[in-house]
């Protein structure tokens, strides 16, 4: 909305008129934005409130790992050692037993769950760099994701199921 007011108009007719017209378009500008304001933050608003989803992670004791077998998807100990595990399989029987397979034999440890920890003990020494109470940060039907529980240290262990 632009008006324009021509050079011979006469004085009173400006002060009148062109003024009037100038008032009422910088009005018109200034609701036309905040309408437009107002309309860009409701959809800005919808938009993030639809577009969350939540994940559902349950560290309770209600997922049965001894369901099946399990991998070491991720070790790290002041470096990645993933690959120390990668020809285990691991099986968290409901005795207590935490049985290793790879392709010479079975190595044979024990697992409890206590709260939220999760402790792990081998004999073996590759496989002893495991034993630890861990934190269960992430239990589903498919990952275990644990931590150690000392702040001063950054171990992580990863088990996703095969």
């Amino acid at each position: 909305m632009i008006f324009t007011c021509s050079v011979n108009q006469t004085a009173a007719w400006v002060n009148n008129t062109c003024v009037n017209k100038i008032i009422t378009s910088i009005l018109w500008c200034k609701k036309n934005i905040y309408m437009k304001t107002k309309i860009f933050a409701i959809l800005l608003l919808t938009t993030s409130l639809f577009s969350c989803t939540k994940t559902n992670v349950d560290t309770s004791n209600n997922v049965d790992l001894t369901n099946g077998t399990w991998r070491v998807s991720y070790y790290w100990d002041q470096q990645d050692e993933t690959s120390n595990f990668s020809a285990y399989y691991f099986m968290f029987l409901s005795n207590g037993t935490f049985l290793a397979h790879d392709n010479s034999g079975a190595v044979t440890g024990t697992w409890s769950i206590s709260g939220s920890k999760l402790s792990i003990n081998f004999t073996n020494p590759l496989l002893s760099e495991l034993n630890n109470d861990w934190l269960i940060t992430e239990k589903t039907t498919t990952s275990i994701k644990l931590k150690e529980d000392n702040p001063a240290q950054d171990d992580k262990l990863y088990f996703t199921k095969n």
